[in-house]
């Protein structure tokens, strides 16, 4: 299926308030996300050196899947 507008709408009403549960879980609970914060970390170092790099340019597959797997397990 071709994403869509409907498709994005659902979406983003599927995800509705995962994003401030999950920033409320990072800060509340660190040591359940240790991935996640160690790439913030990293992105914010590299930051403060003036270099402006995104979290999928920076990291490898297997970063990012684990990243993604805390956060899911969160969820749960």
């Amino acid at each position: 299926m071709k994403k869509t507008k409907s498709v994005e709408k659902i979406i983003e009403y599927v995800c509705d308030g995962f994003d401030s549960a999950l920033a409320t879980g990072i800060d509340e609970l660190p040591e359940e996300f240790p991935y996640t914060v160690a790439c913030a970390e990293f992105i914010d170092k590299l930051s403060e050196s003036n270099i402006k790099k995104g979290f999928g340019d920076s990291f490898t597959e297997d970063i990012i899947d684990n990243v993604i797997r805390e956060m899911a397990n969160y969820l749960r």
